[in-house]
């Protein structure tokens, strides 16, 4: 009997644990899709940093300086691109005008302006010098909704390196400048003597919390359309690279990966740079549809209408 009643238990058992094993009871794994290898255009700078994780699965990524590259391939009647990185109010103008086969998908850069002067009180001064940049462009507009006083002021120059420049020659005493410029600007200052500071974030000024959507990546409207997927994959790198660096406190891998893929390449002065400013470039992916207020917020300085259209659903 006690023979019986010990097999009986050790049964019962079994099928005890089977049942807690069956397949239907199990949590279901996420599926990620496979990769499907996209030809990718970035500008140099923050935008080609926010594709790093991009850069690290091995993607097909070509890197230029300024927007008539990236004005080209939207216009191009057979795009030569799966994906183009691109200021957002650029790629949301020439989709509303009919010219860009594209649409929003991810916004990337969420602004990485700040203006650098040679004291923390200098903005206190009404007759500071300041140095500007980018007058009818992000940046242009931007500083002159936040500070129109002084980009009435100041003294416009045609790219960040001669605004920069100015600063570190003594012609001006406050410059709009970019990272990871700035953190180099503050570099080079010490070799000049200069003790040169952040005086203001242009991102905690805007009016919409988080910052203002600067990046963007536009996708193919008819890859998106034949295989959504891939975009999935991609947004997944992307999105995963930048959560893991923003919690990082140590960035190491964010330099050792600048200098893999060549800081040349990526437009930037190197690798501890970057991995010194990451905090303060504004990387955060976010799907376009889930920020179409922000998007907007921020398109009506260029006088764009709703761009609800231009966004990938």
């Amino acid at each position: 009997m006690n023979k019986f009643i010990k097999v009986l238990l050790a049964a019962l058992l079994l099928s005890g644990c089977a049942a807690a094993n069956e397949p239907g009871d199990e949590t279901p794994e996420e599926t990620v899709p496979e990769k499907t290898e996209l030809k990718i255009l970035a500008p140099s700078g923050a935008p080609s940093i926010a594709m790093l994780g991009a850069f690290e699965d091995g993607f097909e990524i070509t890197t230029v300086d300024g927007p008539d590259a990236l004005q080209a391939a939207f216009a191009n009647p057979e795009p030569e691109y799966d994906v183009i990185v691109a200021p957002t109010n650029l790629g949301v103008k020439l989709i509303q005008a009919g010219k860009a086969q594209y649409r929003l998908y991810d916004v990337l850069v969420w602004g990485n302006l700040y203006l650098l002067g040679t004291s923390a009180d200098v903005l206190e001064n009404p007759d500071a010098r300041v140095a500007a940049f980018g007058e009818a462009a992000v940046t242009g507009l931007v500083f002159k909704k936040e500070f129109p006083e002084l980009a009435e002021k100041a003294q416009w120059y045609p790219s960040v390196a001669d605004a920069r420049a100015a600063l570190l020659a003594g012609e001006a005493d406050v410059t709009l400048i970019a990272e990871p410029a700035a953190t180099a600007t503050m570099a080079a200052g010490k070799d000049k003597g200069l003790d040169l500071v952040i005086v203001a974030d242009l991102q905690e000024q805007w009016p919409v919390e988080g910052g203002y959507p600067q990046a963007s990546l536009f996708v193919r409207s008819d890859l998106l359309e034949e295989n959504p997927d891939a975009f999935v994959y991609l947004e997944k790198v992307l999105k995963d690279y930048a959560d893991e660096m923003n919690a990082a406190d140590d960035k190491s891998a964010v330099a050792e990966l600048v200098e893999k893929v060549g800081a040349d390449v990526l437009g930037v002065p190197n690798g501890q740079i970057i991995a010194k400013t990451w905090n303060r470039m504004g990387i955060r992916i976010n799907r376009g549809a889930d920020v179409i207020e922000e998007l907007n917020a921020f398109l009506s300085i260029f006088g764009i209408a709703d761009c609800t259209e231009a966004v990938a659903k």
